[in-house]
C-alpha cells in the first residue's frame, strides 16, 4: 500500500481532502504512511490512513471522470485490492476484464460490504468462467443495500456454536437465516469436531426421526402437569410456566434438513444437533460449487431467542400444533413400479 503515493500525484488531487468532517492534508497523510506503515503494518493508525489515502484516490477518480479524463490504469488497479467500498466497487466496474483476469473479482465475494459484492457478482455474471458463475448460485436470495455498510458475522450467542477452527465466513453465501463458513479441512474431520462429546452425526433421515422422537416426549401430558404444579408451589402463574416451556421447545419446529437435501453442488449433508432441544444444528457437507467444506448454522428470527420476549397464545398453540405435525410417522415413499 505504501506505493499508493504515485497514484495520488498522477491524478493531481491537491494537498487537502475532506475526509470524515475533518480537513486531512493528503500529503502529510501520504508520507507518513510510507514512513510508518511499510511491509503492511495493520496498526489502527495505519488501517485509519489507509483509508484516508483510499478515499482520498477515490475522490480524485470520481473527479478525474466528471472531467471526462479516464482515471489512471495504475489507479484502478489500486482500487481492485482497496478497503475503502467505494474505490473497490468503482474500481471493479470500471476494469471488469482486469478484475476477473487479476482474481480480483473473486475476492471481491469475500468483502463485507454487500455493494462490493454485489459489483464482483455482475462482474463474474457477465465475464467469469463456469466455475465462477456456478459460485454465484450458493447466494441466498437478499436485498442489495443501497450504502456501503459492513456486514458483520453473528455474535456467539446468537450462532450458539463454536467455529470450526481456521474456518472462514462468507459472507457471500450467508443470510439472516444461515451463517456460512468454509474451510480446506475434509467434512469428515469437521464432523469429528463438532461430534465431541458424544454429540452424534445425523443422516436428513435419522435427524428427522430424533426430531420428531423429541417433539413427542415434549408433549407428554406429565411434564406439563409437572410444570403447573412447580409453578403453584413457587406462587407463580402456571399459564407463564408453560409459555416459557413452549418457547425453550420452539427449535423443535424446524426441520433444517430441507434446505440443502437435493440441491446442486452438496454432497453428503450430515447435521449435528448444538443441543437435545435442536435449537441450533450444523450442518456440514462438501460444496462443490464453492469449492470447499461447508459449515452452516441455520439461524432463527432474531429475537427468537430473547429469554424477556414471551410468546402470544397464538405462538403458543402454533409451536404445539407444529411439535404434533413432527410426531407424526415418517411414511417412506413405495418403491417405484418395475
Amino acid at each position: 500500500m505504501g506505493s499508493i503515493a504515485p497514484w495520488l500525484l498522477a491524478l493531481a488531487l491537491g494537498n487537502t481532502i475532506r475526509a470524515e468532517q475533518e480537513d486531512v492534508d493528503v500529503a502529510a497523510v501520504r508520507q507518513k504512511y510510507a514512513q510508518s506503515c511499510s511491509g503492511g503494518a495493520t496498526s489502527e493508525a495505519c488501517k485509519q490512513m489507509r483509508w484516508q489515502l483510499e478515499y482520498a484516490l477515490y475522490e480524485g477518480m470520481v473527479a478525474s471522470m466528471r472531467a471526462g479524463q479516464p482515471p489512471p490504469p495504475s489507479a484502478i488497479r489500486a482500487g481492485l485490492a482497496a478497503e475503502v467500498p467505494e474505490l473497490r466497487a468503482l474500481a471493479l466496474k470500471l476494469q471488469p476484464e482486469e478484475a476477473v483476469k487479476s482474481g480480483a473479482a473473486v475476492a471481491a465475494l469475500d468483502s463485507p460490504y454487500a455493494t462490493v459484492r454485489q459489483e464482483a457478482v455482475e462482474v463474474l455474471r457477465s465475464r467469469g468462467d463456469e466455475k465462477q458463475r456456478g459460485m454465484l448460485d450458493r447466494q441466498p436470495s437478499t436485498k442489495w443495500p443501497e450504502f456501503p455498510i459492513a456486514d458483520t458475522p453473528p455474535d456467539p450467542a446468537r450462532l450458539k456454536v463454536k467455529v470450526y477452527p481456521g474456518a472462514t465466513y462468507r459472507y457471500l453465501y450467508s443470510s439472516p437465516e444461515q451463517a456460512y463458513f468454509s474451510t480446506a479441512d475434509a467434512p469428515d474431520k469437521v464432523v469429528a469436531f463438532y461430534a465431541q462429546g458424544g454429540k452424534k452425526a445425523y443422516s436428513a433421515s435419522e435427524l428427522q426421526q430424533a426430531m420428531k422422537a423429541r417433539a413427542m416426549g415434549a408433549m407428554d401430558q406429565s411434564k406439563m402437569m409437572k410444570i403447573i404444579q412447580e409453578a403453584q408451589a413457587k406462587g407463580q402463574d402456571p399459564t407463564q410456566a408453560i409459555m416459557a416451556w413452549q418457547k425453550s421447545l420452539a427449535g423443535l419446529g424446524a426441520d433444517p434438513t430441507r434446505a440443502f437435501e437435493g440441491r446442486q453442488g452438496i454432497v453428503s449433508p450430515r447435521y449435528i444437533p448444538a443441543d437435545d432441544l435442536f435449537s441450533r444444528v450444523v450442518v456440514v457437507f462438501r460444496d462443490d460449487l464453492v469449492g470447499a467444506t461447508a459449515v452452516v448454522v441455520p439461524l432463527p428470527p432474531p429475537g427468537a431467542d430473547s429469554a424477556t420476549a414471551m410468546p402470544t397464545g397464538d405462538e403458543v398453540m402454533q409451536t404445539v400444533a407444529r411439535q404434533q405435525y413432527m410426531a407424526q410417522p415418517i411414511i417412506d415413499s413405495p418403491p417405484p413400479e418395475q
